[in-house]
């Protein structure tokens, strides 16, 4: 099996509804969210997507998400082999480790991650997919202080200075969005300018810019912010957006999503008893046993 690796992150934000449903913790939204059984339907494009929570062990949640989709069969000889047309919803497993880590000491690791079981027959864009989720989500959350933001984690060659590099001398312009912390606590000030944004400025996410007409933005290494904007980045704290003078138009960090494969490993309806589940969970999620 193969995974794609994302991060979530709960962000807090004001809301006029809020005082109508009391106090709520960043934990007890969690749990709301991914508690066991709880269903969602959404769109991504033209595509309805439904998610249910399937199973949960010790802040690790198993998830399936279907897309929906019609086969056209035909009934038995004695009904003339008629045809009829069901629904069917193929997809993805999910697996979410709800946990922040910092107990362990490897929240850079496991903290707050999702792996998305590669299915691109069915669902092509996991990131457009988990998108549409959060999106879903939010428009319950919002109101009671909180906001979801799922962002993909990148590939090596999608890391910020492996592209900055790569292109050196023909970037024009450079976008940063960083979504508020709420998890990694590296220490940076950057953390601590967009806690400061989201608490005065009740931001749900923060862009930085970089432009140069002539096409030649220099992205130097030794630069302070620049070091902490690869290192939040790199670990699902946002995306960038490079825009090119020459060549291709444009290189995001969402393009190449971090992907492991799991050789033997293979959860089927038949063979998803409670262990295998959990013992997946754990290697998918890199947590270790206690």
């Amino acid at each position: 099996m193969k995974f794609e690796y994302f991060r979530f992150l709960i962000t807090p934000v004001k809301d006029p509804q809020l005082p109508l449903h009391g106090v709520v913790t960043r934990e007890g939204i969690i749990n709301e969210v991914f508690a066991q059984a709880a269903t969602y339907k959404f769109k991504s494009g033209r595509a309805n997507f439904g998610l249910r929570i399937e199973y949960s062990y010790e802040g690790l949640v198993s998830a399936y998400v279907g897309k929906l989709t019609s086969r056209t069969m035909r009934k038995a000889p004695e009904d003339g082999f008629a045809v009829r047309k069901v629904e069917d919803w193929p997809g993805s497993r999910i697996f979410i480790n709800l946990k922040d880590e910092k107990d362990t000491g490897r929240t850079l690791a496991a903290g707050q991650m999702i792996g998305f079981q590669v299915n691109k027959k069915d669902i092509p864009n996991p990131k457009n997919c988990l998108r549409a989720f959060a999106d879903k989500i939010n428009e319950t959350i919002v109101h009671k202080g909180f906001y979801l933001t799922i962002n993909p984690m990148p590939t090596e060659r999608k890391k910020f200075w492996a592209v900055a590099k790569e292109h050196e001398g023909n970037i024009r312009k450079v976008v940063l969005t960083y979504t508020p912390p709420n998890l990694f606590e590296i220490g940076s000030s950057l953390e601590d300018d967009l806690r400061k944004a989201n608490s005065d400025f009740n931001t749900t996410s923060t862009q930085i810019m970089f432009e140069n007409e002539a096409g030649s933005v220099t992205l130097p290494e030794n630069n302070k912010l620049l070091q902490e904007t690869a290192e939040y980045i790199d670990q699902g704290g946002g995306n960038f957006k490079f825009t090119l003078s020459k060549g291709k138009k444009t290189v995001t960090s969402t393009e190449g999503i971090k992907t492991e494969t799991f050789e033997g490993l293979e959860l089927t309806l038949e063979n998803a008893t409670p262990n295998n589940i959990e013992g997946a969970m754990r290697m998918v999620l890199g947590v270790q046993n206690d």
